[in-house]
């Protein structure tokens, strides 16, 4: 298995989809009925490739995650062949925390613009854009809209 077996609350929304996996691998509804009840490998075999599948088509619609602690709000933005990662960092969380602090107020005084900083990375996958992206989020990142880099990518550098 690439990823992980989706759960049921997970694959109840997707019976239709499901149905027409097993008809594209030539398997009739009452031929998955008998399989289900009479080879359990064969039932973890084919709910596995379906989460792979379900969850790989997912991740390819993932632009951009986050991830935050008090101290660092890292947002990446994944493209087909690279990774780029704009840091913001404070150097006091315990006056501006970027886990309570919104985006909109980080710079409204310099008291909070001294202890900010920002940096900017890029780097090629090294291993499967998805598979990087499945580690991320499984380590923490959450999926966030594509406009929060863009707000990112403004930020000053030399703050």
């Amino acid at each position: 298995m690439r990823f992980r077996r989706l759960t049921l609350p997970e694959l109840e929304p997707l019976e239709q989809e499901f149905k027409h996996f097993l008809g594209v691998n030539g398997l009739p509804a009452e031929e998955w009925a008998l399989i289900k009840q009479t080879n359990p490998e064969r039932t973890e075999q084919l709910l596995d490739n379906f989460s792979d599948m379900i969850l790989e088509r997912s991740l390819k619609n993932i632009k951009t995650v986050e991830f935050r602690t008090s101290d660092k709000w890292y947002v990446f933005r994944y493209d087909d062949l690279e990774a780029t990662c704009i840091l913001l960092e404070s150097d006091a969380p315990e006056t501006v925390n970027l886990l309570e602090t919104p985006l909109e107020t980080l710079f409204a005084t310099a008291e909070t613009i001294e202890h900010l900083s920002v940096a900017r990375l890029k780097k090629s996958h090294k291993k499967n854009r998805e598979d990087e992206l499945f580690a991320l989020l499984n380590n923490g990142g959450t999926i966030a809209k594509n406009e929060l880099f863009d707000q990112f990518s403004h930020l000053d550098p030399t703050i």
